[in-house]
């Protein structure tokens, strides 16, 4: 049992010193929909149940009470987002998230650097909600997510009870933005400063001629190159 608290507080502590980071605006939108969690067995992070009788079986469910959090590792000790709920969830050993978690919009969205190198974690926290304000350590969910444009799914575990949190993400690239990481700019246009084209999926420059094509035909045949 002791073991089982001595590793929750490690992982803790390990977030707290390496996931130092800020706010940011950028080429994309992080979605992240929160599906469910389970804690099927009613324990505490330390292994004992969360309501008890005086014999210290166990007596009911636990209240979970939720913080989430998304942080960029090595960034100045902001997070992208970060939301506590103000109040917990009742008795029960499995909760499906709705459309609104207390008063979070689930899922939640947010303007990431979606090309930039550093690691972006989800990080969730999970409480026993206690009437006298001392809540009592249940979960920590560390999940690193990977910069893909494909809807993802991931079933997180939490490594002190081995309780479980369903997810699913996904990154968007913001319009004019285009590629893999979404780190390829492109502005449609139409106009004889800047050329006649539209923009690819991938971001290239697509149409019947573009600003430098529309120059070069202008020196050869001046303005008959516009019919």
């Amino acid at each position: 049992m002791q073991q089982v608290k001595l590793n929750y507080f490690i992982c803790l502590l390990w977030l707290l010193f390496h996931l130092n980071v800020a706010r940011e605006t950028g080429n994309a939108e992080l979605s992240i929909k929160f599906i469910q969690y389970e804690n099927k067995d009613a324990k505490l992070a330390d292994g004992v149940f969360c309501e008890t009788d005086f014999t210290g079986m166990r007596l009911a469910d636990c209240d979970p009470i939720f913080k989430f959090e998304v942080m960029r590792e090595g960034g100045n000790g902001e997070a992208l987002f970060s939301y506590k709920q103000t109040d917990h969830f009742s008795r029960g050993a499995v909760f499906k998230f709705g459309t609104v978690i207390d008063n979070m919009v689930n899922p939640i969205s947010f303007d990431v650097k979606m090309d930039d190198p550093a690691h972006i974690y989800l990080i969730v926290t999970v409480d026993d909600y206690d009437p006298s304000g001392k809540n009592k350590p249940m979960d920590i969910f560390a999940h690193m997510l990977a910069p893909s444009q494909t809807a993802q799914y991931a079933n997180l575990v939490s490594p002190s009870t081995k309780h479980r949190l369903a997810i699913n993400y996904r990154f968007i690239c913001k319009t004019n933005f285009y590629g893999s990481l979404c780190n390829k700019n492109c502005v449609e246009m139409n106009d004889d400063t800047n050329g006649h084209y539209s923009c690819s999926k991938d971001g290239e420059k697509v149409g019947p001629m573009s600003k430098a094509t529309v120059k070069s035909l202008r020196g050869a045949f001046g303005a008959d190159a516009d019919r």
